[in-house]
């Protein structure tokens, strides 16, 4: 899909792609020399340009625990995987932003590299997982920096106290602006999908709050939605299978949109080759402090182009 020719302020192209930071957030990471365009950070947001793409970046921000128990910067690890970037990691805790496509963590019979692999190789820290994104979901996932830091955080999980937000582009709208989707998941025998059924000892209660953050409509009929949604419950492909069962899947989600190829069993011509779903926001207690961090990503580059075409 070609960049726009439009001309914007930067801050305008960096609020596409952080489209739940408030301005005044925005504003101040280009105040404090986090935004870059070219490699070289870019303190006027008002400055005006056309589509920027990727070379307009957010900096990281990598944090390390020093001797005296203080987190502070560091440039220590430096991931050279280009799907990975690093946004947090100290002695017990890291956070990364992955991209679509990279695995979180090994699967059985894939033998593709995973965000643990690049995590453990490039780092050299003894790297835990603490829960997982699909394949081809994109944005924020943390790890836990050894066993005890890990047992911390899933007992977090357990009870929680970690926050996972998404958002998603979806096929229609629904009738409530806001809500709340319970459904009673299965694995299949092959282990690989989703079954929404009714309760029973081998399903498990998943819940899922959703608000629409906005209703897009592509030429006269076409409808779609933006949902913003959280989890309460952290099951595989929750949100795609709850979502599809609500009667708004995911665009391009290729295993649980059943419209997604058309009679003759062509592709339907969308813009994106995975399913529309984004971790941008996570909250998490520190394993050692019970600090609450927040952490924020910004939308994936071929989510924001897919807005783009939705609004066309």
């Amino acid at each position: 899909m070609p960049e726009s020719s439009e001309q914007r302020r930067l801050l305008d192209w960096l609020h596409d792609r952080f489209p739940d930071s408030p301005l005044k957030r925005l504003k101040g990471w280009f105040a404090d020399g986090r935004v870059t365009l070219d490699g070289k950070p870019v303190n006027k947001f008002h400055e005006v340009c056309s589509d920027p793409g990727d070379r307009l970046q957010l900096g990281e921000t990598v944090k390390k625990t020093d001797a005296s128990g203080r987190r502070g910067k560091t440039t220590d690890f430096k991931i050279r995987d280009t799907r990975l970037r690093l946004v947090h990691v100290d002695e017990h805790l890291l956070v990364a932003d992955k991209e679509a496509g990279l695995l979180s963590v090994p699967a059985e019979g894939v033998k593709a590299q995973s965000a643990l692999d690049i995590l453990r190789g490039e780092t050299r820290l003894p790297i835990q997982p603490v829960h997982r994104l699909d394949r081809f979901t994109s944005g924020l996932i943390c790890f836990a920096v050894g066993d005890a830091a890990r047992s911390a955080l899933i007992e977090s999980l357990r009870a929680g106290e970690i926050d996972r937000q998404y958002i998603a582009f979806v096929e229609g709208t629904l009738p409530e602006r806001q809500g709340t989707w319970v459904n009673h998941l299965e694995l299949d025998h092959r282990g690989d999908q989703q079954v929404a059924g009714k309760p029973s000892e081998t399903s498990t209660r998943a819940v899922t709050h959703y608000w629409i953050s906005q209703t897009l409509k592509r030429g006269p009929v076409a409808v779609f939605s933006k949902l913003k949604l959280t989890l309460e419950t952290g099951l595989k492909h929750q949100i795609r299978l709850q979502a599809a069962s609500a009667g708004v899947p995911l665009l391009g989600d290729r295993g649980y949109h059943t419209k997604y190829m058309d009679a003759d069993g062509r592709p339907l011509h969308i813009p994106i080759d995975r399913q529309a779903l984004h971790a941008w926001h996570l909250s998490v207690p520190h394993p050692e402090t019970g600090e609450t961090i927040e952490f924020e990503s910004p939308l994936a580059r071929d989510l924001t182009l897919l807005q783009r075409w939705m609004k066309e």
